[in-house]
């Protein structure tokens, strides 16, 4: 905002989540918080949390913060977001509604319909998902690992059945580069080969369907995620636009 500009010098922000409150009367009230810190107090987390070989962690300048306390947190926060080990399983969710047929009230509907959808679907993985962003139906989102980003695939797709609306996703499972807050929202950024390849998975992807890609040279040591009621099939190796490995593409629905 202009306030923060002014006082804080154009500041990191960092998105706390949204969280319950106390208000007047012991009433509680749900809020998203932020963290706003002066570029110059601000942490590194781009360099911290990468592939680089930090040997001495303590010449990072900057300051963190203790976890807030408030009645409860009710959704993920930037703390939250993947990154132990530098892996991420990087995860594009397309969800596109079908207008034809609907007025401009009805589609504003369901679009807000399915962004609950797949906010809802994030919680009920293990550990949860989390939402970088979203982008006129684009979701890129990040799993701690592959078999709760295929859980939340299909999960997601099965209930966007009945719904006026065609879903498809892609997943890459790997090291990123980098990764931070967004200089805008505070959510986490992430970085590297990671996040191109699994936009270019989800884009060739067809509706109804979640695709898993692998580089073809890490094939041999492939193992299918253990996540029950699910069948695997192979589509077979493709160059992706854009991406400079063969990727080996696997399909998965319910079985």
């Amino acid at each position: 905002s202009g306030m923060a500009e002014r006082y804080l010098g154009s500041p990191q922000v960092i998105d706390l989540g949204m969280h319950e409150l106390s208000g007047k009367n012991d009433e509680s009230y749900l809020s998203r918080l932020v963290q706003l810190v002066p570029q110059r107090l601000s942490f590194d987390y781009f360099t911290y949390r990468g592939m680089r070989d930090l040997k001495d962690t303590t010449r990072l300048a900057g300051r963190t913060f203790p976890p807030i306390k408030t009645k409860r947190q009710i959704s993920n926060a930037f703390e939250d977001a993947p990154y132990a080990d530098g892996n991420v399983a990087i995860t594009f969710a397309h969800t596109n509604v079908d207008s034809e047929d609907l007025s401009s009230d009805k589609h504003a509907y369901h679009v807000e319909k399915i962004a609950g959808t797949v906010r809802n679907a994030l919680k009920l993985t293990d550990p949860p998902g989390y939402e970088c962003q979203e982008d006129g139906g684009v979701w890129m989102l990040a799993f701690h690992n592959v078999g709760s980003a295929v859980t939340f695939g299909i999960d997601l797709i099965e209930k966007l059945e009945s719904a006026p609306a065609d879903v498809k996703i892609g997943i890459h499972y790997g090291q990123f580069t980098s990764m931070g807050p967004h200089k805008v929202t505070g959510r986490a950024d992430y970085f590297g080969p990671v996040v191109n390849r699994s936009a270019r998975i989800a884009a060739t992807s067809e509706k109804g369907q979640l695709r898993l890609g692998i580089p073809k040279n890490e094939l041999r040591q492939f193992r299918s995620p253990a996540v029950r009621g699910i069948k695997v099939d192979y589509i077979g190796i493709e160059t992706l636009k854009g991406v400079n490995v063969e990727m080996s593409l696997f399909a998965f629905r319910k079985a």
